[in-house]
């Protein structure tokens, strides 16, 4: 039996690539200039390789008001029930308008808060805070019976932001967070009390890209 060298079958593979994107290039009007700028033009680079990962590893792109207030990014997202003392537990830090990527982090093994946030920076992610989550719920709105990104857990499921932290009065163990919930197809604004050392299964867990400095 003829031996086949993995050196040729990782160029094929190679070529196969590079000629899909060329081909790409040429049917948008660009030509071998323009190809050469994914060398040349180190952001592009990174655009591309973004949008590589992206398409694998599913994200979700936000526009958040972070200079609305937070009653008004709450009934933006028209939940079926919002947990009012949430506008008294928590505040949006006052900032320009911006675009953000998004990422649902969650763990079929049991993780600890802080586990949860060394896996999103290890990714290149950070805790989503309050503004994001309400950008999130208008932006997607949970409906488990049409997005499968929200797949039913026991008719219920939940997106918790870790960016967003309130003592538990009486409780020092405890910690609250902003919570979007789905429960029999009902869509909720709340909270939601952890402690640090919580194990979690089926939360999800909203993370914004990290932004460069």
């Amino acid at each position: 039996m003829k031996k086949k060298s993995g050196f040729l079958s990782a160029f094929g593979k190679a070529f196969e690539i590079f000629k899909a994107i060329t081909d790409a290039v040429l049917a948008l009007g660009g030509d071998d200039e323009d190809l050469e700028q994914i060398q040349k033009n180190p952001e592009l680079l990174k655009k591309i390789a973004l949008l590589i990962a992206d398409s694998r590893n599913q994200v979700f792109h936000l526009m958040v008001n972070y200079d609305w207030p937070l009653i008004r990014l709450i009934v933006s997202g028209h939940y079926d029930n919002i947990d009012h003392g949430i506008m008294k537990t928590f505040s949006v830090k006052k900032q320009e308008k911006k675009e953000r990527v998004a990422k649902l982090f969650y763990f079929s093994y049991k993780v600890t808060l802080n586990d949860v946030i060394q896996e999103m920076a290890k990714k290149g992610y950070e805790p989503a805070n309050i503004a994001e989550l309400c950008a999130f719920g208008e932006a997607y709105p949970a409906n488990i019976a049409e997005l499968c990104v929200f797949p039913q857990i026991e008719s219920s499921f939940e997106v918790v932001a870790l960016g967003s932290q309130s003592p538990f009065p009486g409780r020092p163990e405890y910690k609250c967070f902003p919570l979007l919930c789905c429960k029999d197809n009902k869509r909720n604004f709340g909270m939601k009390f952890l402690r640090p050392a919580h194990l979690c299964t089926a939360t999800r867990f909203l993370a914004v890209r990290k932004q460069a400095a």
